[in-house]
């Protein structure tokens, strides 16, 4: 999950495992699933989709910040 977060934060959509840890959750809205045994379909797919993509990371980019995770803790904390 951290390089899916640190690649939103650059405005990168996401090839994500929807099989493992957190990526799912955090890659799903902003990416394509890893299809290992339909690279071609897959990797067509995300050139399809990836002005769609790029621009709803953009208009969420400060939610991937390490500033709003900053501040999150911050707030927790106060």
């Amino acid at each position: 999950p951290n390089a899916l977060i640190e690649a939103l934060a650059f405005g990168l959509p996401v090839i994500y495992d929807a099989k493992g840890g957190g990526a799912a959750e955090i890659g799903a809205p902003y990416g394509i699933v890893f299809e290992p045994e339909n690279m071609n379909g897959m990797l067509e797919n995300a050139r399809a989709q990836h002005d769609e993509l790029a621009q709803k990371i953009a208009s969420r980019r400060e939610n991937f910040l390490i500033t709003h995770a900053a501040n999150a803790y911050l707030g927790l904390f106060k």
